[in-house]
């Protein structure tokens, strides 16, 4: 799996490996790599990966009828503190169980130590997520969870990995769901993994210095904020206070009519993300009945 080798930290650019253990590009961090295909390195993860960059994104479509496991583009040296991607999965799990784990994600920890080979990888499946330590081959750790929003076909998630003292912290959408520590699993090497049969995407592949972990792609998971929500229900929809969360960004409370404006001025589309005391949690606009009732459905 391994396609690096140990840079040290003092570079200021580290250099890029690429499935040979030859550097193939340097590049300064921190870096994303956006998948416009203005960059030379998105050709090689593309090859890689057996996939492509297309409509700004690196595409995979993996058909191989026994799963399988792809790793590219990692960057090694103590240096690297942090990964995260914008991942769509569009999974293809084999009934009959041949492959472990079927879906996409980033890899953390990746190290070579007495030429033992131990990494962490946090990968989305269908319908949540899974967590797994793996040191000389053998799978030490694992943790599996349910998200409140699924990776799907045009609506990516952001995870990210972290490396926090000798463990890793991984997040969804900004928000930490795991930490993770494994004695023998000790390298500072990160990169991005596909498992299994399906379809995956990935666009804004950070890794670098700084600990940036990037903004929510995808605010749905995210708790309405805590210190401004309404104490007491709305009595009528005029009087209701809403919230909404737009490019990372939440905005409010406003009022009913302010949401409206905002709408029919296009500052926000009727799938922007929007809150309001009593609802469960975020969802777009155009899913709420008195938006519904304003909002033509689309022809």
């Amino acid at each position: 799996m391994r396609f690096s080798t140990l840079i040290p930290s003092a570079f200021i650019g580290l250099a890029v490996f690429i499935a040979g253990g030859t550097a193939a590009f340097a590049v300064d961090i921190p870096s994303v790599i956006t998948f416009d295909g203005q960059q030379p390195i998105e050709a090689e993860i593309a090859k890689t990966l057996g996939g492509q960059v297309q409509n700004g994104k690196l595409s995979i479509d993996s058909t191989d009828p026994q799963g399988g496991q792809k790793t590219a583009y990692e960057l090694d040296g103590a240096g690297v503190h942090a990964t995260f991607a914008d991942v769509e999965i569009d999974p293809n799990p084999d009934p009959n169980g041949a492959y472990f784990v079927t879906g996409a994600g980033i890899v953390a920890r990746d190290g070579i130590v007495d030429n033992v080979e131990g990494y962490m990888f946090f990968a989305l499946t269908k319908g949540g997520f899974v967590i797994r330590t793996v040191y000389k081959g053998t799978v030490t750790q694992e943790l599996t969870g349910k998200l409140s929003v699924q990776s799907a076909p045009g609506n990516p998630v952001r995870i990210a990995a972290r490396e926090n003292g000798p463990g890793v912290v991984f997040f969804v959408n900004g928000e930490p769901i795991a930490t993770v520590l494994d004695a023998n699993v000790t390298g500072h090497g990160t990169g991005i993994i596909y498992l299994g049969r399906g379809k995956y995407v990935f666009d804004n592949l950070s890794m670098n210095t700084t600990g940036d972990i990037g903004a929510a792609t995808n605010p749905s998971t995210t708790t309405p904020p805590a210190n401004t929500q309404p104490t007491t229900p709305p009595a009528t929809t005029a009087s209701a206070q809403y919230y909404v969360s737009d490019k990372g960004q939440t905005t409010g409370p406003m009022t009913f009519d302010h949401l409206v404006e905002l709408l029919k001025t296009g500052a926000i589309t009727p799938d922007t993300y929007v809150w309001k005391q009593g609802m469960a949690g975020w969802a777009a606009a155009k899913t709420l009945p008195e938006i519904t009732a304003l909002v033509p459905a689309p022809q």
